[in-house]
């Protein structure tokens, strides 16, 4: 994935191995603000490899309303003609672990999508349901410990664990 796509266009630069003290990420939060109301409209979050420079990604988060009703987060990749878009529904765990999951069955579902605009200005859309993300989210000690699944076909093609202090 990375040779094939992630070069090419600066985003998803996922790394392949652990990641060592002398190559952490940078992170940069970026509020956009409404013109109407001045309230936070979206929320970027830039994630770059510190020695270099190079961006791992970027993504535009914000909420949306499901054709369910269902309020979930919504986490928007900016693509070359498009963007890759993961809507992911909350859940409470057991453990009162935040659990942000993609899984769904069909499109207007929590999932991952494609939008693609065309050579004529025409908007393609795919639901990708073969394509899932887990987010789990939980607190321990002075600790906002998270550990993200991405899966394919169900398979297990990354797992993420991040420790985040403030």
């Amino acid at each position: 994935m990375n040779r094939l796509f992630s070069q090419r266009i600066n985003q998803l630069n996922i790394p392949t191995q652990n990641i060592q003290e002398s190559e952490n990420l940078t992170n940069e939060i970026i509020e956009l603000y409404s013109k109407e109301n001045n309230e936070v409209k979206y929320t970027v979050w830039l994630r770059k490899i510190q020695s270099t420079g190079k961006v791992v990604y970027s993504g535009i988060y914000t909420t949306c309303i499901l054709p369910s009703g269902a309020t979930c987060m919504k986490a928007i990749f900016p693509l070359p003609k498009g963007n890759a878009t993961v809507i992911l529904k909350p859940i409470v765990g057991e453990k009162n672990e935040l659990i942000l999951d993609s899984s769904g069955q069909k499109f207007g579902d929590a999932g991952f999508y494609f939008l693609l605009n065309d050579p004529k200005g025409n908007f393609w859309s795919q639901y990708i349901k073969s394509f899932t993300d887990k987010l789990i989210i939980s607190e321990e000690d002075e600790y906002l410990k998270a550990k993200q699944i991405l899966r394919l076909w169900n398979l297990k093609v990354a797992n993420f664990e991040y420790d985040m202090v403030k």
